[in-house]
């Protein structure tokens, strides 16, 4: 991709990264010898993954049961993720630059389903799973080896990593404002409706 753009005369390139993966961090150095002028943007866990991703069956179940009770997690709005890329992507100030994007403060499982209960009105009951279950529930529910693999994958080399649970003030640094706290982005996706659909799967 970086041998194509560069033929093709572009100058600038933003990578979306992740905070914690070795592999996100190999991409980002092919990036960064490519020879274009280039931001790295690393993104903390979306607070769209409970609507639009792999916890939205859980929350529509009433039933969030997920391994590592003990992480604290800064979760990052996808509209600040996309806020911040076009920023970099104008402004050449941040050339060269690794930029962190996460939410205003972290949060447990526990507490996720604490803030989505309240706004919600109705409980979402968080149930600390060991991996293994965690792994054999998601293969009884018919989850595809892939998807098993990755989400193991996430929890076990990922969420641990001291960067995925930092919290970051680039946000406020490149966009001027606060980052979007993750009870603004219940309050949004109350008011969407999507919690209130019928549960197709759950894993």
């Amino acid at each position: 991709l970086t041998d194509k753009a560069l033929k093709a005369g572009i100058d600038k390139m933003v990578l979306l990264s992740g905070l914690g993966e070795v592999e996100a961090e190999a991409c980002e150095q092919i990036v960064a010898n490519s020879g274009l002028n280039y931001t790295t943007v690393r993104a903390a866990w979306f607070n769209q993954n409970f609507c639009e991703g792999a916890f939205k069956d859980y929350i529509m179940a009433g039933h969030l049961a997920l391994p590592m009770p003990e992480a604290k997690i800064p979760y990052t709005d996808t509209k600040d993720i996309a806020d911040v890329v076009t920023k970099v992507l104008l402004d050449d100030a941040f050339n060269s630059e690794i930029v962190t994007v996460t939410g205003p403060k972290k949060l447990t499982f526990e507490e996720v389903a604490e803030i989505i209960s309240h706004k919600l009105g109705r409980t979402i009951q968080y149930q600390p799973n060991s991996m293994e279950a965690f792994k054999a529930g998601l293969s009884q529910a018919g989850a595809p080896e892939p998807v098993i693999w990755l989400l193991s994958y996430l929890f076990t080399e990922v969420l641990g990593h001291s960067e995925n649970q930092t919290v970051s003030n680039d946000v406020q640094r490149i966009l001027h404002r606060q980052p979007i706290a993750f009870e603004a982005y219940v309050d949004r996706t109350v008011a969407s409706g999507v919690w209130n659909q019928e549960v197709s799967q759950i894993y």
